[in-house]
C-alpha cells in the first residue's frame, strides 16, 4: 500500500510457521528490531501479531488467500506490517529485515 511519500509492506515470518513457542520468541526479536528502527526514524511505524487461526485473519481483515499460500494453512504464523517513507527508506535496509527474519511479502 502506498500513500503520498509513504509505503507499507505486509509480511509473514516463515521461520515460526506452525510453532507457537517459536512464534512468541520471534515476535519479541522482531519487535525489538523494529522498535530500534522506529526510534532512529528509519521507519514510520509497524504492527505485528501472532495469527493463531483463520478467524484471526478474518477479525483483522487480512488477505486470507495470501496468508494461506505462504503458511500452507498452518497456524500460528506471524503477520507484520512495516510503514516507511518512500524517499528515505533504503532498499538494502528492507532486504536486511526480510532476510534477518525470513519474511515473505504478501
Amino acid at each position: 500500500m502506498t500513500f503520498v511519500g509513504l509505503s507499507s509492506k505486509e509480511y509473514i515470518a516463515k521461520k515460526s510457521i506452525g510453532d507457537l513457542s517459536e512464534s512468541h520468541k520471534q515476535i519479541l526479536e522482531i519487535k525489538k528490531y523494529l522498535k530500534n528502527l522506529y526510534e532512529k526514524n528509519l521507519i514510520i511505524g509497524f504492527e505485528y501479531m501472532v495469527i493463531k487461526s483463520e478467524s484471526d485473519i478474518y477479525d483483522e481483515d487480512l488477505d486470507i488467500d495470501a496468508i494461506n499460500k505462504i503458511s500452507k494453512g498452518l497456524f500460528p504464523c506471524i503477520w507484520i506490517n512495516i510503514t516507511y517513507e518512500t524517499d528515505f527508506f533504503e532498499k538494502n535496509e528492507q532486504k536486511a529485515i526480510e532476510e534477518k527474519f525470513a519474511l515473505i511479502s504478501l
